[in-house]
């Protein structure tokens, strides 16, 4: 969790970006970040977010693109086995 409290931030800036900055900010993202979007990524996937059915309803949407998201030689480096 502590690697999600450290990017929080730039986390926040992301969601309420433009798409043009979005994109700026993903292209110049750091190896933390992305491993903090990952881990993200990962416990939404796996049910780990007590989520509403509003908010189930909206990521269904987006659930294929957030498994292309997850690599498994990434998802091994976020669960900690480095």
């Amino acid at each position: 969790m502590n690697r999600l409290t450290t990017q929080l931030h730039f986390i926040q800036g992301i969601k309420d970006a433009k798409p043009q900055a979005t994109r700026a900010l993903l292209a110049s993202a750091g190896e933390d970040l992305i491993k903090a979007l990952v881990q993200c990524a990962i416990k939404s996937l796996d049910g780990n977010h007590s989520l509403s059915k509003e908010e189930n309803s909206t990521l269904s949407k987006y659930k294929n693109r957030l498994r292309v998201l997850i690599d498994p030689k990434l998802v091994s480096k976020v669960n900690g086995n480095f």
